[in-house]
C-alpha cells in the first residue's frame, strides 16, 4: 500500500526481522461522519497488507489516546488482524484531538536504533505546530512519519514539515477524492 510509495527500498534485515508499524487515527469531532469512516477503511487496507514479521500498534487519538494493545506493539497474525478490524470499527468520534500524545507515544521510549514506520491520518489544524515540530525533530531518532492530511482544511504546512524532518513523505487527500481509494491505488504502485 503506502509503503510501497514512500519507503525506497526493503533492507534485506528488515525483510527478515519484520517493521514496526505505529498507526495514529484522529477521531476528533471534525473527523466524525464520512472522513472518519474513510479514515477507518484505510486503516484497514493498511493492516492487511502487513506481512508475518511485522509488528504493530494503533492509536486513536480523540480527548484521550486509545490504544489497540496496551502501549506496546503485537506480532501481525490473522488473530491480531481479526482483534484490529473489531476494535476499529467500534472506534467513534470525541470532541478534541491529542494529536501531540499521539506523537509522543510514537515516539517517546524506544530504542535509538529502533525504527518505527509512523502513519498519522487526521485533519487536525494543529495549533501547537512549533512545539510538536521541534519535539519530532528532537526525538525522530531511526523513525519515520508518513501523515495523511484529510481535507483540505488540514494544516498543510504541519503535515509537509512533519514529513520533511522524519525522513516520510505527506499526502493531503482532496474533499472529492477518497482515501481509501488513494491507498488503494499505493498498491499498485
Amino acid at each position: 500500500i503506502l509503503y510501497l510509495r514512500f519507503i525506497p527500498e526493503i533492507e534485506i534485515e528488515q525483510i527478515t526481522s519484520g517493521s514496526n508499524y505505529i498507526f495514529l487515527l484522529d477521531i476528533s469531532q471534525s473527523m466524525g461522519g464520512d472522513k472518519l469512516l474513510e479514515g477507518k477503511s484505510a486503516l484497514q487496507l493498511c493492516l492487511r497488507n502487513l506481512n508475518i514479521g511485522d509488528t504493530f500498534n494503533i492509536v486513536a487519538f480523540g480527548d484521550k489516546l486509545h490504544y489497540f494493545s496496551k502501549e506496546i506493539k503485537v506480532d501481525f497474525n490473522e488473530e491480531n488482524l481479526s482483534a484490529a478490524s473489531k476494535w476499529i470499527k467500534e472506534l467513534f468520534a470525541e470532541n478534541d484531538a491529542a494529536i501531540f500524545d499521539a506523537i509522543k507515544y510514537a515516539l517517546l521510549g524506544k530504542d535509538d536504533k529502533e525504527e518505527n514506520i509512523i502513519f498519522l491520518f487526521t485533519d487536525d489544524l494543529v495549533e501547537n505546530e512549533k512545539e510538536i515540530l521541534n519535539f519530532v525533530e528532537e526525538n525522530i531518532k531511526e523513525s519515520r512519519i508518513f501523515p495523511f492530511g484529510i481535507n483540505t482544511s488540514v494544516n498543510s504546512y504541519f503535515i509537509n514539515k512533519l514529513a520533511r524532518i522524519s525522513y516520510g513523505a505527506a499526502e493531503v487527500i482532496n474533499p472529492d477524492e477518497r482515501i481509501e481509494d488513494i491507498v488503494r491505488s499505493e498498491e499498485h504502485t
